[in-house]
C-alpha cells in the first residue's frame, strides 16, 4: 500500500532538495508539488478570463449592430413622418432624441431582465456549491461589493451604448436625407 505524507511548513521549501532526500531515504517515493498544477490552474483561469472578455466584446458588438439595424429600419418605416417633422421645423437632434428614448426604454427593460436572470443563476450556483470545501464556483453572497456593483452596472452601460449608437445612427442617416 502506498503511503501519503502531507508536509506543511510556514516558509518556502526547496522541492528539488526534498525530492533528492526522499528518493535516497525511500526509493520509489515521489514528491507532488502542488505549485505546478496550481500554476497551470491559474494560467487556465487567466485564459478563461480573456475568453470571457472576448465574449462580452462580441455580445456588445452584436448589440450595437442590432441597434443600428433597428434604428435604420425605424427610420425607413417612418421616413415620411421624419420628413414632415423637418418641414415643420424639427431639428435632427429632436428626431434623434425620439429614437434614443425608445431604444433606452427597450434596452433598460432587456438589461434589467438579464440582470435578474443573472442574479438568479449566480444565486442558484451559490446554493448548489454550499457546503463544498473547495468550490471554484462564484458565490454572489460572498462576492466583493465592487463585483456586485459591476454586475448591476451592466444594464446602465448597455443603455448608454445603445443610446450613443442610436444617436450616431440617426444623425448619420439624417445627414444623407434631403
Amino acid at each position: 500500500m502506498p503511503r501519503l505524507i502531507d508536509v506543511m511548513t510556514n516558509g518556502p521549501v526547496d522541492t528539488a532538495a526534498l525530492s533528492v532526500r526522499l528518493t535516497s531515504a525511500a526509493p520509489g517515493a515521489t514528491l507532488d508539488d502542488h505549485a505546478v498544477w496550481l500554476a497551470d490552474l491559474r494560467r487556465f483561469a487567466g485564459a478563461m478570463h480573456l475568453a470571457a472578455l472576448g465574449i462580452v466584446a462580441l455580445i456588445g458588438g452584436a448589440g450595437v449592430m442590432a441597434v443600428i439595424f433597428a434604428v435604420r429600419s425605424g427610420l425607413a418605416i417612418h421616413r415620411h413622418v421624419v420628413e414632415l417633422l423637418h418641414l415643420m421645423g424639427a431639428t435632427d437632434r429632436y428626431v434623434a432624441r425620439q429614437f434614443e428614448s425608445h431604444v433606452i426604454g427597450l434596452t433598460l427593460r432587456g438589461g434589467m431582465t438579464g440582470l435578474l436572470l443573472a442574479a438568479g443563476t449566480l444565486g442558484g450556483i451559490g446554493h448548489a456549491a454550499a457546503g463544498l470545501h473547495a468550490s471554484l464556483l462564484p458565490d454572489l453572497a460572498t462576492s466583493p461589493w465592487w463585483a456586485v456593483a459591476a454586475l448591476a452596472a451592466v444594464p446602465l452601460a448597455a443603455c448608454l451604448l445603445a443610446a450613443l449608437t442610436a444617436r450616431w445612427t440617426v444623425l448619420r442617416t439624417l445627414e444623407s436625407m434631403p
